[in-house]
């Protein structure tokens, strides 16, 4: 039996819902943070945490505030031993900790969901990327990553159109600015004012595509001094500039 998998953008009521289906799923964050109970475990979508639900596994959610999460539900057929490993996996530990270039993968998948859902149903390529990684992940065997790691990212996400310190993430995360270093230098193979910035240029980059706000206006609702410091910033960071990304973006689009 050949591989089925659907991709979506979804978002979460405060309300708890329960219940269970035949196929794997996984829940990866985009916005906000998803409680999860899987199989009577208790987890949080979050700050580059997955959630994986094996097929036929009772579990509920609640979420609060706005959010947003990449959704893949897929059933296995002709396996390789990457992808047995993540069904085993999910049966075993239904909460798997990645890195932070997976995240700007699912970032990057959010944002193109919300703004051709259609398109990406109808191509799995993204979707058998996704996959791969995961089960690639799967097999490290990596700890849930720390909770004041997770309370720092989770701040990050959802404070980061306003000025933000180290001292102020810190205090947010209940550990020392020097800790907070270190947990996102080990984790995360970054600095905590790096990986704001990247968080600043994926919600950027996301209402770029998504209507005709002025670049400014974009810069100053992600956090950004001005239009200047934005550009510098994509510049850098992603090789090109707000106007280029969204002449791209209009040329693409059908």
């Amino acid at each position: 039996m050949a591989q089925a998998l659907t991709l979506s953008l979804r978002s979460y009521d405060a309300q708890t819902l329960r219940h269970s289906h035949p196929f794997h799923q996984v829940v990866l964050p985009v916005e906000g943070t998803l409680e999860m109970e899987v199989g009577g475990r208790g987890g949080r979508v979050a700050g580059c945490q997955a959630a994986l639900i094996a097929a036929g596994e009772t579990h509920g959610c609640e979420a609060t505030g706005r959010n947003s999460f990449v959704v893949l539900d897929w059933t296995a057929g002709g396996d390789d031993g990457g992808l047995s490993r993540l069904s085993a996996r999910a049966e075993r530990q239904p909460f798997l900790a990645y890195d932070a270039g997976l995240q700007h993968l699912v970032d990057f998948l959010g944002f193109e969901l919300d703004r051709r859902p259609e398109a990406l149903a109808r191509d799995r390529r993204w979707g058998d990327i996704l996959l791969a990684a995961l089960a690639e992940r799967a097999g490290d065997a990596k700890a849930p990553p720390p909770r004041q790691l997770s309370r720092a990212v989770a701040f990050i996400r959802a404070q980061h159109r306003r000025p933000l310190t180290v001292a102020e993430i810190a205090a947010a995360a209940c550990c020392s600015a020097s800790h907070l270093h270190a947990l996102f230098e080990r984790c995360l193979q970054t600095s905590p004012m790096e990986f704001l910035q990247q968080v600043r240029l994926d919600r950027a980059m996301r209402l770029l595509g998504e209507g005709d706000a002025a670049i400014g206006a974009i810069a100053f609702e992600t956090g950004h001094a001005d239009q200047s410091v934005l550009t510098r910033s994509m510049r850098r960071r992603r090789h090109t500039t707000p106007a280029a990304y969204r002449r791209r973006l209009r040329t693409a689009a059908p």
